[in-house]
């Protein structure tokens, strides 16, 4: 994306009023109650599971996460099934990255609002 519509890498107010109203953006703003909701809720079950708050959850943190996303009803997978979506290479950790992929892949969260 090109934020300096002349060209010359000034940033003006009419190139902040261009990109703002890109419609790649205006989704930020039509997030529903429910997708506002799901989203917060599992930002929280992750932040409860990352106790030093390093964007981290170790193996023997796992089993509290998906509990606690079960208990959530953000999902009703097997912790068997969310294990192996969350940590498929096996390395007993998961970032915050890994975890808001998988939201998405899943279908829990979604990056656009549906039309």
């Amino acid at each position: 994306m090109i934020l300096s519509a002349s060209g010359n890498g000034l940033f003006t107010f009419r190139d902040l009023v261009a990109w703002w109203t890109q419609s790649s953006r205006n989704w930020l703003f039509l997030l529903d109650d429910d997708a506002f909701r799901k989203r917060n809720q599992a930002l929280e079950v992750f932040q409860r599971h990352d106790g030093h708050r390093v964007g981290k959850v170790s193996d023997e943190q796992f089993s509290g996460l998906i509990r606690g996303l079960r208990n959530a009803e953000i999902t009703t997978k097997s912790e068997e099934v969310v294990r192996k979506g969350l940590d498929p290479t096996g390395k007993d950790m998961i970032t915050l990255n890994d975890y808001i992929n998988w939201l998405a892949h899943m279908g829990i969260i979604h990056d656009r609002v549906p039309a």
